[in-house]
């Protein structure tokens, strides 16, 4: 855990959510901040489910492809069966609120580098370069 962070606990109802502020904030401004975070606690998207209304053209990701240009097929590298788990969760979750869909693009084949945070999350990228 970063010694610079610290988590601040903001309980609506019976829901805990965790939000992260700086250590070094005293302990009067620390409690500011988590009055104004429980006050407008329906302003923040807390899961991915709560994200709706993101505009596509800005947050789409496409392949900027030439005529001409050769298809890249990445040699399919083994991940361990425990972020393979991990991986395959993220990956549900982003299905599941519609962030991702499926697409055959065979010829273009990126492996999924996965980054584990230290709060234990997984975070998943591709690189199509």
């Amino acid at each position: 855990m970063n010694k610079e962070i610290v988590d601040i606990n903001i309980r609506i109802s019976d829901e805990e959510r965790l939000v992260k502020v700086g250590f070094c904030l005293p302990t009067h401004q620390q409690e500011r901040y988590k009055n104004k975070f429980i006050k407008n606690y329906k302003n923040f998207a807390w899961f991915y489910v709560d994200m709706f209304g993101l505009d596509p053209s800005f947050v789409m990701h496409n392949l900027p492809l030439k005529e001409g240009d050769k298809p890249s097929k990445q040699k399919l590298k083994n991940m361990h069966p425990s972020k393979a788990l991990l991986v395959k969760k993220e990956i549900e979750k982003y299905l599941n609120v519609g962030f991702i869909k499926p697409i055959d693009y065979s010829k273009w084949i990126a492996n999924i580098i996965p980054i584990i945070k230290p709060t234990r999350e997984i975070q998943v990228y591709i690189d199509f370069l």
